[in-house]
């Protein structure tokens, strides 16, 4: 083999290879937030600060928050606990 095909052929090698790190941690099945606790009852607030009414139930994924005039579905991803209770960071107009 000429020296330039033994350069390729040892720059593809490693190109190609796949480092192994014997000490890297397995990635986490966990998901990185930490969950919420929903209860019938709360008040939760938009994204602005403002009441949007009453906890009703939680199911599955969404709140389902009873207001001044109907009942309206906030995603729990969207929720967070604060000094005054709970709150999404959907604003009232992203609401249905």
């Amino acid at each position: 083999m000429s020296l330039g095909l033994s350069a390729i052929v040892a720059a593809v090698a490693i190109a190609t290879s796949t480092p192994s790190f014997a000490n890297d941690p397995a990635p986490s099945a966990q998901p990185t937030t930490a969950a919420v606790s929903v209860k019938t009852g709360q008040v939760i607030r938009d994204a602005d600060g403002r009441r949007i009414g009453v906890v009703d139930s939680v199911r599955d994924d969404q709140v389902i928050v009873i207001t001044a005039t109907k009942m309206v579905r906030v995603p729990v991803s969207t929720v967070s606990t604060e000094s005054s209770g709970l709150k999404t960071s959907l604003k009232r107009s992203q609401l249905r």
